[in-house]
């Protein structure tokens, strides 16, 4: 097992731990999908986390042992995992000795591995350990390479694994220069695996040029941890469709992905099954097909005492609990329907509201109970649409009326946070428009100058580039004016009391500009400026930049088709470090939404760090790398119904 590629299913979740039967029943469906590895690590079994010095009793040792060697039985891995991070005194010796005393029987039983958790713990030594360990991360490491060190002196061959206290990009920032990760890559056995969440805790994409960067960094290829299906952050929602935004190109690069998925055992059937076909299809695999396919096998399950479920049905119910950054199709269909002509909206309505009466008469009870709820409160939004499209004007209902439906404290403090279209909150629902020095407004045709001044002058990745340009005008000519030419309608500009300070462009559909920009923009600043004398090897900086009229940069990586939008933004330096940046993104987001964006990329030198991070605090994740060009797309939330 020492360097096996793992695949399969942590049973890591915050909530009820799954049964002994569910247990088995999961080793045999990872046995069927032809992966190879179950993790226990349930957060709520508290002798697992909150009481991890506490032994495990003897009916608890027999279940586990059953459990191990269930796992032999079907040649699968077992991997236990502790969480000991809450309250740890590092330090101590004793803690040391209780936690190898604590696996001792489990090792005995036939666990082939054990994983080290030290994530969603407090950040802070305590002062007796402040006193031995320089950082957190010097005490993790030597917890874990003790552990290694025990594990490979009593059961060798025992793989051991650890989870850092930063376990995405969202935590760590950019990677390399994340002090933690830093000390893993430097002082952590080479042998001890890492687990990776990727991007976010819960990553819509594992882009493999960021596993490539954080491989570097911890000097190891990690083993990502994937929370795509998982639901324990919101119990309101299931995640039934199919494992996505993982390209087959991450598989080599990684050493295995084990799935944290949905709570409710009954609800993994489909990322099971995907699961297993993304792992050893590889570069054949397509996430619609074994989606459809996962349904197929699926639905003998719902089978029912009356008028069967239609698969129809089911895929209809799958796609409206779908991934949590989309629906899948003919849940969108019925949304699209909703907000647009209505094509299609009653039959979608009836199959949720038909579908809801069935599952109270499904033969498996224990499916019914875990999907249920789920589906009764898509039969009442369902309800409620077919309402409204009766009804013209403004309506009222018993059924539906305030207090009875969807109210409670949680409801009103959400409808006092609202969540704008681009993702930000605003306490009294309003994007704002003027920040704090400065005023965020649309750019006019006598702004020009001043965009390509702003863009001159942020030129050196970000800095000041007027000593690097001969040409003051030339970088303004590709990257600021054609927005303003082209797209005014989604150029903003930010003014202080000096004047106009940054800019903040973008176009709603980057295919139909870049059209625009090559056959309207380009044919007459060629006229202007000829092309540079060969050879290339001596051109200045600024006969790069020429050249970029007669070789256009246009390109969209494949990853950005669902990012059809782009923005480009530049402050002066004495508009950076305010707020100001965020607040002009989210005005242009904002609109992009309204006018019906999907989402937005942009594309950012990779030796522009800075800008980076900024970006990624924003929100905006790795699509692909392209030379050495990043991009980075950022999905938008559909507007509101009202």
């Amino acid at each position: 097992m020492e360097s096996e590629f793992l695949a399969g299913v942590i049973e890591g979740f915050y909530g009820a731990p799954w049964s002994r039967d569910q247990r088995f029943r999961l080793l045999d469906a990872l046995e069927t999908n032809g992966l190879n590895t179950y993790m226990y690590a349930p957060k709520d079994d508290l002798k697992h986390r909150a009481l991890w010095r506490d032994a495990y009793g003897p009916e608890e040792l027999s279940a586990l042992g059953e459990l191990c060697r269930g796992c032999g039985e079907r040649d699968l891995h077992l991997i236990y995992g502790l969480a000991p991070g809450l309250d740890m005194a590092y330090g101590r010796r004793e803690e040391m000795e209780t936690l190898q005393d604590k696996l001792v029987p489990i090792l005995d039983h036939g666990a082939g591995a054990v994983a080290l958790l030290f994530d969603d713990i407090p950040e802070v030594l305590s002062p007796d350990d402040a006193k031995v360990y320089p950082s957190f991360a010097h005490a993790h490491v030597a917890v874990a390479n003790e552990l290694w060190e025990w594990l490979r002196q009593r059961w060798p061959g025992t793989r051991l694994l650890f989870c850092p206290t930063p376990y995405c990009e969202a935590m760590s920032g950019l990677v390399e220069d994340c002090a933690y990760l830093r000390h893993l890559g430097n002082s952590l056995q080479p042998e001890i695996d890492c687990f990776w969440t990727g991007p976010d805790i819960i990553s819509e994409r594992l882009p493999p040029g960021g596993i490539e960067d954080l491989t570097e960094v911890i000097g190891r290829p990690p083993i990502i941890w994937d929370n795509l299906h998982a639901n324990d952050y919101d119990m309101r929602r299931l995640f039934l469709g199919p494992v996505a935004g993982r390209p087959p190109e991450l598989l080599p690069k990684i050493n295995g992905l084990l799935t944290n998925p949905n709570c409710e055992f009954e609800a993994n059937h489909n990322v099971t099954v995907t699961l297993g076909k993304y792992v050893t299809q590889r570069e054949a695999y397509d996430p619609e097909s074994a989606y459809e396919a996962a349904i197929r096998a699926w639905l003998p399950a719902w089978e029912t005492h009356g008028e069967p479920i239609s698969e129809e049905e089911l895929r209809f119910f799958c796609d409206s609990f779908y991934l949590p950054h989309q629906l899948g199709e003919t849940a969108a269909a019925w949304l699209e329907g909703v907000v647009g002509s209505g094509e299609g909206q009653s039959a979608a309505s009836d199959l949720a509201i038909g579908l809801a009466r069935k599952v109270t008469v499904l033969k498996d009870r224990a499916l019914m109970h875990a999907l249920y709820r789920h589906a009764w409160e898509l039969k009442e939004s369902a309800l409620l649409l077919k309402l409204a499209k009766e009804r013209s004007s403004a309506f009222t209902s018993w059924e539906f009326r305030h207090p009875i439906m969807r109210n409670g404290v949680l409801a009103q403090v959400e409808s006092l946070l609202p969540m704008d279209v681009a993702g930000a909150y605003h306490g009294h629902g309003h994007a704002p428009s003027s920040v704090a020095g400065g005023r965020v407004r649309l750019a006019r045709a006598t702004d020009e100058e001043a965009l390509y001044q702003i863009c001159l002058e942020t030129g050196d990745e970000g800095d000041d580039g007027r000593h690097l340009y001969e040409d003051p005008k030339i970088l303004g000519v590709i990257y600021a004016a054609p927005y303003l030419h082209l797209a005014p309608e989604l150029a903003y500009v930010l003014e202080d009391e000096e004047g106009v300070c940054g800019y903040c462009l973008g176009v709603l559909d980057s295919e139909s500009f870049y059209g625009r920009y090559e056959a309207e923009w380009l044919p007459p600043w060629r006229e202007r400026y000829p092309p540079p004398p060969e050879p290339r090897s001596e051109w200045s900086l600024t006969q790069q930049i020429v050249q970029k009229l007669y070789e256009p940069e246009t390109y969209m990586p494949p990853e950005a088709s669902e990012f059809p939008s782009h923005l480009h933004i530049d402050l002066l330096a004495r508009a950076q470090g305010h707020g100001q940046g965020t607040r002009m993104i989210f005005r242009l987001l904002h609109e992009l939404a309204r006018l019906g964006s999907r989402g937005v990329h942009l594309g950012v030198g990779l030796a522009n760090r800075r800008a980076i991070r900024f970006y990624r605090k924003i929100g905006f994740r790795e699509l692909a790398r392209h030379g050495d060009c990043l991009y980075m797309g950022l999905p938008l939330r559909r507007s509101s119904l009202g």
